[in-house]
């Protein structure tokens, strides 16, 4: 079966780290790009970002515009309201991407399986804003 991006991504930080080279933020970049593209993958974008803040690296708005498009492909918006939060702290503006991943994590949020009533009635209104 051939890799997937996610997957391709992965083994290419293996074969970095077993070069003894270790990821810059752009690599990380990288990383939370791949992994937020697929369902399977998308929870590793915020492990790879809580490794760059960890190592101290320079958080770009590339970086939070990829992690909302993970929140969107796991339609999580609680997680995306913390992402926001961050973006914030860190002295950046939502860009019109951003914005993008954020319509349509609503439109994903809104087709998950055990949505009450009232968690469709809140996302709708936030959408809307």
């Amino acid at each position: 079966a051939k890799a997937s991006e996610p997957e391709r991504a992965l083994n290419m930080l293996d074969d970095l780290r077993m070069t003894g080279l270790y990821p810059t933020d752009l690599t990380y970049g990288e990383l939370i790009h791949a992994m937020a593209t697929t369902p399977e993958f998308a929870h590793k974008a915020f492990d790879f970002y809580r490794h760059m803040q960890a190592e101290d690296l320079p958080i770009s708005s590339f970086i939070f515009e990829k992690l909302l498009q993970a929140c969107k492909t796991l339609g999580d918006p609680k997680r995306a309201q913390t992402v926001i939060k961050e973006l914030q702290e860190h002295g950046a503006a939502l860009e019109p991407a951003m914005y993008c991943h954020l319509v349509g994590l609503f439109a994903t949020a809104m087709r998950q399986p055990k949505v009450s009533e009232q968690e469709k009635a809140r996302n709708e209104k936030t959408a809307a804003h």
